[in-house]
């Protein structure tokens, strides 16, 4: 677990890894070698969790305004937004998905804990999830954030039988 200041101010940022210690070997999965003429053009899959808390900016923000908030941090990160769908609850949160080139990005809002809750799942080496999470973190006014990196398995490695 690492302690990062997220930005000046009271702000913190603390980015947990789900994987294997910092002292293993294996940090993350190694994909398989690609047969001639296959280009890996993508990264390890990794999905980022973050809570963000004492979000002031969460109150009294339009959905809409939200929504676009969310959808310009991944752009800005270098997502490529193909699909969003969005549900507000009713006297409660909000809920956004962003179906991405690189896979998907999900935000939840609670108001009344003034949190916020990130999950960006990509396998790009474009896409700057962390990036995303710091801009959020300014746009909501959050005072904390936690961060957990999670590696996932590589759904790109050729099939085991060498079949398609």
């Amino acid at each position: 677990m690492a302690n990062l200041d997220a930005a000046a101010g009271s702000s913190t940022m603390r980015i947990v890894s789900s994987g294997p210690p910092s002292n293993s070997k294996h940090l993350r999965p190694v994909a398989p070698e690609r047969p001639q003429g296959m280009i890996n053009t993508h990264g390890s899959p990794v999905l980022y969790s973050a809570d963000l808390g004492g979000c002031a900016g969460l109150v009294d923000r339009a959905l809409h305004e939200i929504m676009a908030n969310f959808r310009a941090a991944l752009q800005r990160a270098g997502a490529t937004v193909v699909h969003e769908i969005s549900h507000a609850f009713p006297d409660s949160g909000f809920t956004c998905v962003l179906i991405l080139s690189e896979s998907h990005a999900v935000l939840h809002t609670w108001p009344e804990t003034r949190t916020v809750n990130v999950d960006i799942f990509s396998c790009s080496t474009r896409l700057k999830s962390l990036e995303a999470i710091e801009e959020l973190r300014r746009s909501f006014g959050a005072r904390e954030v936690t961060v957990q990196e999670i590696p996932r398995a590589d759904g790109h490695a050729p099939p085991i039988d060498g079949r398609r």
